[in-house]
């Protein structure tokens, strides 16, 4: 009984999931924390973010990645970091964002977000996640980071986020307050 206890209150080692570094993958918030998403309600907007977990840089200017889901969900807007404006649909297979000013990375560094509505009556099952480029010319199959010196360097791929009806494991810290709460 006292292991579990202590498990409960076990703070995370770090923000992220995925302890690797140079990590670029789709959460559901923009920490990296929250790869599993079962709390979907109809006509409620959610975003997805691309995250950049534990860079071995301190600054970047963008990236360059395909985005791929089996969503069937609303796209309500798209969102980069640095107000790139398109004036024609970007293609989310072919995602090339470069910043004119370096951004600052921290241990989970937001990248782009897309906001989503989720309009159907039946629980959804999708899978989102990043890769290369299509017409990317770089090698590999990972996405790629581009340094503030304009170089790409390939990033780790997170493992796909989910929309689910269960998440298998608690994705967000719990504290003796959070617990206290589910009591009252």
């Amino acid at each position: 009984m006292f292991a579990l206890v202590l498990v409960m209150f076990a703070q995370p080692a770090g923000a992220a999931v995925d302890p690797r570094p140079d990590v670029l993958g789709v959460y559901f918030d923009e920490f990296g924390d929250r790869p599993c998403k079962d709390d979907l309600i109809q006509a409620v907007p959610f975003s997805v973010y691309f995250v950049y977990t534990n860079p071995t840089v301190n600054s970047i200017l963008g990236f360059e990645a395909g985005y791929y889901t089996t969503a069937g969900f609303l796209q309500l807007g798209i969102f980069p970091p640095c107000g790139i404006i398109w004036t024609v649909m970007p293609d989310l297979d072919n995602l090339y964002v470069t910043c004119a000013v370096p951004l600052a990375t921290a241990q989970a560094t937001p990248l782009f977000r897309i906001d989503y509505l989720y309009i159907g009556f039946e629980p959804l099952e999708s899978v989102f996640y990043l890769e290369k480029a299509r017409d990317s010319i770089q090698p590999g199959s990972n996405p790629y980071i581009i340094l503030a010196d304009g170089s790409p360097m390939e990033a780790q791929a997170a493992d796909p986020a989910y929309t689910t009806t269960f998440c298998a494991l608690a994705t967000e810290p719990m504290g003796w307050g959070t617990i206290k709460s589910l009591f009252r």
